[in-house]
C-alpha cells in the first residue's frame, strides 16, 4: 500500500456505488482528464486506516468516512483529506456509500427551482435513488413535483411517499396529461435524465418560456424528436446540469 502523504489519507472501501456516471466512464462516454487505464468508482464508504501531515481537513485513524474517487471500486483509496466526509453514527456504511452525489444534487436542483423562481418542478427519473430524495426533500421545501415513471407498478409506490404527481411515460394519454398538471401548476423547470424521445416530450408540455436542464442519458446519447418552434415562438430553453462542475461553481472557492 502506499501511505499517505501531505493532506491524505487512507481508506479501507467497504461498499461502493455504482452511478450511472460509472458505467459511462468505462464505455469512454464520461469527460475525464484521467489516461486509461484508469481507477474506477466515483463514490464508495470506508474506514481511514492511514493519515498524513498538515491535513486541511481533519480526520483520524478509525473514522468511517464516506469518499469521492475516482478508485472506489478498490479495495483501497488514497485521497485529500478533503475528498472524504465523517459518516454519522447513526447512518451505516452501506447507506453512506450513497452520502453525497445524490443528496447534493438533489440539493442543488432545489436551488435552481429556487432561484428561478419557478412554482413546480418536473423530474424524470421518479422511481431512482435520487427521484425519491428529491419527493421528500422537494415536499420539505414547499416545491411541487411532478414525477415521471416508465412502469406502471411505480405509481401508487411514489404517491405512497408523498409524491404530488407520478405519470407514466409509456400512457397513451402521457402527454396530455402532463400539459395539463404542467400549466396548471406552473411548471416551468424541469430535470430530464432519460434524453432519447423523451426530452422534446417534457420541453413541448411545459409552458412558455420553460427551462430543461439535461442531466442523464439513460436511453443513449440521442436527443430525439426537438420542436425548433418549442425554443424560437414558445421561447423554451434547454441546457445541461454537471453536478461536478455546478458544485464547484457554487459550493467551493
Amino acid at each position: 500500500l502506499t501511505m499517505p502523504e501531505k493532506n491524505q489519507v487512507l481508506i479501507k472501501i467497504e461498499f461502493a456505488a455504482i452511478h450511472p456516471a460509472d458505467t459511462m466512464i468505462i464505455s469512454g462516454d464520461y469527460p475525464t482528464s484521467l489516461k486509461r487505464p484508469h481507477p474506477i468508482g466515483f463514490e464508495g464508504s470506508g474506514v481511514i486506516v492511514a493519515v498524513g501531515d498538515e491535513l486541511k481537513v481533519p480526520h483520524t485513524v478509525g473514522e468511517r468516512v464516506n469518499v469521492s474517487g475516482p478508485g472506489t471500486w478498490g479495495e483501497y483509496i488514497l485521497v485529500n483529506s478533503e475528498a472524504c466526509r465523517k459518516v454519522p453514527d447513526d447512518i451505516s456504511l452501506e447507506d453512506a456509500a450513497l452520502f453525497f452525489a445524490n443528496p447534493v444534487t438533489t440539493v442543488c436542483l432545489a436551488n435552481l427551482v429556487q432561484k428561478g423562481n419557478h412554482k413546480a418542478a418536473i423530474h424524470t427519473a421518479g422511481s431512482s435513488a435520487m427521484g425519491r430524495m428529491m419527493i421528500k426533500y422537494f415536499k420539505h421545501k414547499g416545491i411541487k413535483l411532478i414525477n415521471i415513471v416508465r412502469n406502471e407498478k411505480y405509481i401508487e409506490e411514489l404517491k405512497a411517499e408523498g409524491a404530488d404527481y407520478v405519470l407514466n411515460s409509456t400512457d397513451k394519454d402521457f402527454e396530455v396529461q402532463l400539459k395539463e398538471i404542467a400549466e396548471k401548476e406552473g411548471a416551468t423547470i424541469s430535470f430530464e435524465a432519460v434524453a432519447g424521445t423523451l426530452t422534446g416530450k417534457i420541453l413541448a408540455n411545459q409552458p412558455e418560456d420553460s427551462i430543461c436542464y439535461l442531466y442523464g442519458g439513460l436511453e443513449g446519447e440521442q436527443l430525439k424528436g426537438l420542436q425548433v418552434g418549442d425554443f424560437i415562438f414558445q421561447g423554451k430553453t434547454l441546457t445541461g446540469f454537471w453536478l461536478g462542475k455546478y458544485f464547484k461553481q457554487n459550493f467551493t472557492e
